[in-house]
């Protein structure tokens, strides 16, 4: 999201507001999801 910011492609499937909801969420293992991430790439 954020290269394609920069990159100025404004076509998200989501709003900018959504993404940063996302990030702020405390209920999230960011651990899990980095890991399990991080696996499948």
């Amino acid at each position: 999201m954020y290269m394609d910011m920069i990159l100025g492609n404004n076509e998200l499937s989501f709003a900018k507001d959504t993404y940063y909801r996302f990030m702020k969420s405390i209920s999230i293992n960011w651990i899990r999801f980095t890991t399990l991430l991080a696996a499948n790439i």
